[in-house]
């Protein structure tokens, strides 16, 4: 799972936003899928075949669904797509 925290944290800091209607510093599921390697061959995504790329999708949308019940990503909705952006570092209580 680090790798998706990593990749997610990667397209987020792009200034102008991922995804269609996201504010700046959102990724999609797609975005963040897109950024992985894939199988234990470490394939990149636009080499799967539609149908694997569609998995390979949800598979990382549920994962994301996980980051953000830990509260280590933070969803929001944009005209019916939902974007993630990493959730603020909170300092350690004292």
């Amino acid at each position: 799972m680090w790798q998706l925290r990593y990749s997610c944290a990667g397209i987020a800091i792009r200034p102008e936003g991922r995804g269609r209607g996201c504010g700046a510093g959102a990724c999609t599921a797609f975005d963040v899928s897109r950024g992985l390697t894939w199988t234990r061959r470490d394939r990149p995504f636009p080499s799967l075949a539609p149908f694997h790329q569609m998995l390979a999708v949800i598979e990382t949308a549920y994962h994301l669904r996980l980051l953000a019940a830990l509260g280590r990503v933070v969803p929001g909705d944009a005209d019916g797509i939902t974007c993630y952006a990493p959730a603020v570092a909170r300092p350690a209580p004292a």
